[in-house]
């Protein structure tokens, strides 16, 4: 008995710190992926575009910045630059201009390739011009062509040190923390006196890590939005709407992958907790009983025919949501389902079973 104690003890310590090595190795593995590494970064910067409050940002800056520098005509154009401007933030020539941009930036912060960054207008102007070409061609004149308005000027000595320092860690980090989590979720599992046991911790630790660190993310999300303002040019709320739309496409992923976490977490624990690993199948029989069997009172089958009713329009005017639901949903299933196949595997013999292979080995013996 002071044995399984002790084991008790230490499958609850290796879960915990599962569960701890779960949060961080995420964090590490999707800034790894996803922010450091550059072609990720810069697809999520031109992602950022499709957002309507990130493009009416950008617009409205690049707007200012050709009106400040350009003729004084452009202050009576201002309209028609800003529908120009607006249509060109959505084709790929300027898409391509903000993704090289997002490149070299990536580079200077995390990579070693890179030494200075430099954005300004000029690029962009130039695709205006461009555009502007076919729907006002005096617009297009009085778009400067030699426009040269620096918007940003870094040098890598003025950060260096950190961003790389971090980057280089961030990448170690990906990979071992991960690693760890698994070697610990497994210990859990391997030290328990009972192995449905551990599972059942496993699956608490995955579900805990989950919920911890999207609501860690929805936090900082909000403390950050509250913290930014406009300027003359931006009220606060156009601001918040760029900066949120920038957070959801570098971060949303992340946010979905806490939620997936924690859904598989619950699952897997839901499975140790109730299911029995003689009969695997039992919820799937049951759930089918259910889904087929006829009610007997008469409001039970008034309501199974409105759930119905309401299920076929919400499938009928929403495909892809239903289909995305009906996803999940299977691949709960098949989680729990997986998880009772291992608890088959993973459960020790009872004692009966013992004593019966003690004695064929003492009669072969």
């Amino acid at each position: 008995m002071r044995s399984d104690r002790t084991r008790s003890i230490a499958s609850i310590v290796l879960a915990t710190l599962a569960g701890l090595l779960i949060v961080t190795g995420t964090i590490a593995a999707y800034a790894s992926t996803q922010v450091i590494d550059h072609d990720a970064f810069a697809d999520r910067a031109v992602a950022a575009l499709d957002r309507d409050a990130v493009r009416h940002v950008v617009a409205r800056e690049l707007v200012t910045a050709l009106v400040d520098h350009g003729s004084t005509d452009l202050v009576a154009a201002r309209p028609l630059l800003e529908s120009v401007v607006d249509g060109v933030l959505r084709t790929d020539p300027f898409r391509r201009v903000l993704r090289r941009a997002a490149v070299e930036a990536n580079r200077v912060f995390f990579s070693r390739n890179g030494s200075r960054l430099t954005l300004n207008v000029a690029d962009a102007a130039a695709v205006v011009r461009f555009a502007a070409q076919s729907v006002s061609p005096k617009l297009a004149r009085e778009i400067p062509s030699n426009l040269q308005s620096t918007l940003l000027s870094v040098q890598r000595r003025e950060f260096a040190a950190g961003t790389l320092s971090v980057a280089d860690h961030v990448r170690a980090l990906g990979v071992i923390l991960p690693l760890c989590a698994l070697l610990a979720l497994l210990g859990a599992i391997a030290i328990a006196p009972e192995r449905r046991i551990g599972v059942l911790r496993g699956g608490i630790a995955l579900a805990a890590a989950g919920v911890l660190l999207a609501g860690a993310l929805l936090i900082l999300r909000a403390r950050t939005l509250a913290g930014v303002f406009g300027t003359d040019e931006l009220t606060n709320a156009d601001v918040r709407g760029a900066v949120g739309g920038l957070l959801s496409a570098y971060f949303g992923d992340l946010l979905t992958w806490t939620v997936a976490l924690a859904i598989v977490g619950l699952v897997i624990a839901a499975a140790a907790a109730t299911l029995d690993p003689a009969r695997v199948e039992a919820p799937a029989t049951r759930l089918r009983r259910a889904l087929l069997r006829r009610p007997q009172a008469t409001w039970q089958r008034a309501l199974r025919a409105v759930v119905a009713i309401a299920a076929g329009i919400f499938v009928a005017l929403s495909p892809l949501v239903a289909l995305q639901i009906v996803a999940l949903l299977l691949g709960a299933y098949l989680v729990f389902f997986g998880v009772g196949e291992l608890l088959v595997l993973l459960q020790r013999p009872a004692p009966a079973a013992q004593a019966r292979r003690g004695r064929r080995r003492a009669l072969l013996t």
